[in-house]
């Protein structure tokens, strides 16, 4: 009887045929050559590159070791996308976003592209928060055509534009653009109906401010909502910013009103902008009731405030009542600087106190012949530019400087001059 024949699944495959070496064969067996491996792989965990098992945790670590030692062989780095790409695990959005940052920082754009491209193509479900990370690469290293293209193919891929593409498309612009090109990136981030948050504002808001167009800045600042609550005060205290800049005081006054009318509580920044304005006007009534409006609402002063007391007193030659003035703050307690440093921008650098009460100091000394070489040496060892140790040594020299009653003390030089050397 004839056999059936097996099907040909549930045959079993041919095995492959075995050449043994002849046991009177002289010579020794032929064995093919091993297979070299690349010479530039590298070690991670303990694995190979090239084994095609390494995980997450692998390439994330393997992509920060790139990051922080600056591995100058461009070559590898190019490499790690194609070795996460052709594997077969999915990445996670964290590994991506560091090799982004990786090729942001040797230049290598093309290669962010190709990432965003084939991340894309592969379908691996964050395909928006992709798009968004090389936004904010482009931006960040100054390629504002490339953001531009990243959020055209964006919107034509179907993905919509998020709060993050949105504020950092306003930032960048904010910060490499043009005023006009800034202004134009915040018109169609309205016409998005996405919300502008505390990141682009502060950026638009320095460049009204290098720019000097304060009115428009006022314009900006009013469009956006003053009546906002997820900024805190920044808005309210970017439009004081807006009037002190230009000493209009009334329109100050009126708008420090207003904000106490919406129900914002100022802060110390919004007391030091208008101290700044009243030191530089010299306005001492206004002064000593913001002072006084300060202790009442329980704002700690800053190096800013005392900076604005002396400067105040010291432009008018009236040294004898710094005392005073300082005696209804808290001048044991440890000096810090929590001004916004937008108020900087506007006043300059000659406000940053820190200058300034090294200029006040070395003014008052010169100013005095009677005073020891111990207060300079205070004046010149413990408050500096670079290095602000003990607030509390100015007040054992404006101390010193009461006790002694000199007659030329109440009209000590003008700061910004040179003071005249003592004989």
């Amino acid at each position: 009887m004839a056999t059936q024949p097996l099907h040909p699944r549930l045959c079993a495959a041919p095995l492959p045929p075995i050449f043994l070496p002849r046991a009177c064969a002289s010579r020794r067996s032929w064995v093919p050559p091993l297979r070299r491996r690349p010479q530039n792989r590298k070690m991670i965990h303990g694995r190979s590159l090239n084994d095609r098992i390494l995980g997450n945790e692998d390439f994330s670590a393997l992509v920060k070791a790139v990051i922080v030692n600056e591995e100058p062989d461009i070559a590898f780095q190019l490499a790690l996308w194609g070795e996460i790409i052709n594997s077969s695990f999915e990445p996670r959005i964290e590994v991506i976003w560091d090799l982004m940052k990786a090729y942001a920082q040797i230049g290598q754009f093309d290669e962010i592209t190709r990432i965003v491209h084939e991340t894309t193509l592969r379908n691996f479900g964050f395909g928006p928060e992709v798009y968004s990370m090389a936004v904010s690469c482009f931006g960040k290293a100054g390629q504002l055509w490339l953001m531009e293209e990243a959020i055209k193919e964006m919107v034509s891929r179907g993905y919509k534009v998020n709060s993050v593409s949105g504020n950092a498309y306003v930032k960048y612009y904010s910060i490499y653009g043009s005023l006009e090109d800034m202004e134009a990136a915040y018109e169609r981030l309205k016409k998005s109906k996405i919300l502008i948050e505390k990141g682009a504002i502060r950026a638009m808001a320095s460049a009204y401010i290098n720019q000097r167009q304060f009115y428009k800045f006022g314009e900006f600042l009013r469009d956006v909502g003053l009546g906002r609550r997820n900024v805190g005060n920044l808005l309210w205290n970017l439009l004081l910013l807006s009037y002190a800049a230009n000493f209009k005081m009334k329109s100050l006054q009126r708008e420090f009103l207003g904000m106490l009318d919406a129900g914002f509580s100022p802060d110390l920044s919004t007391f030091n902008i208008r101290a700044l304005a009243f030191s530089r006007m010299s306005m001492f009534w206004d002064l000593h009731l913001s002072i006084q409006q300060m202790k009442y609402e329980c704002v700690i002063p800053d190096l800013v405030t005392y900076g604005c007391i002396v400067d105040a007193y010291l432009e008018k030659r009236l040294a004898r009542n710094i005392s005073f003035e300082l005696g209804k703050l808290d001048v044991e307690a440890t000096p810090i600087m929590l001004t916004d440093p937008l108020v900087f921008e506007v006043f300059g650098p000659y406000q940053t106190v820190a200058f300034l009460i090294k200029d006040i100091l070395y003014t008052l000394a010169m100013s005095c012949p009677t005073l020891s070489g111990l207060a300079l040496q205070l004046c010149h060892s413990f408050i500096s530019m670079e290095r602000i140790n003990d607030w509390r040594c100015l007040l054992v020299l404006l101390s010193r400087v009461h006790k002694l009653g000199t007659d030329h003390l109440t009209n000590p030089p003008l700061l910004g001059r040179q003071a005249p050397a003592s004989s």
